[in-house]
């Protein structure tokens, strides 16, 4: 399973830079193509891994703590809806890391734009 350690080694950086402005665009391609990949133990196993650096995102970027420049809203929610859309299992996932932002920060997910993807 060398593309799961890759993405193991990775993941940290691409959701970190998943909100950079100059670097989300790549970033999520790179994301994307793990989470979509063909071979499903590769796609399944990298969407689970992602559970905990995509919350940590989440919370980065509502949050409003940041002190570097993020991308804006509608940017990140086209990149949760249009990987939403890949498979159904992105679906599930990414629904799930959702809900699960929901309940731990209630007042960052009612502040946020997050509610339009379900």
């Amino acid at each position: 399973d060398e593309w799961g350690n890759l993405f193991e080694q990775v993941k940290g950086s691409l959701f970190h830079t998943m909100l950079d402005p100059d670097l989300s665009t790549l970033s999520g391609q790179v994301i994307r193509r793990f989470w979509s990949c063909r071979t499903e133990g590769v796609s399944t196993g990298t969407l689970d891994a992602s559970k905990k650096p995509l919350l940590q995102a989440l919370e980065e970027f509502y949050g409003k703590q940041s002190q570097r420049p993020l991308i804006d809203e509608a940017r990140f929610l086209d990149f949760l809806g249009s990987s939403s859309e890949d498979s159904a299992m992105a679906k599930i996932e990414i629904g799930s890391a959702l809900e699960a932002f929901k309940e731990v920060l209630p007042q960052l997910y009612r502040g946020s734009g997050l509610h339009r993807l379900r």
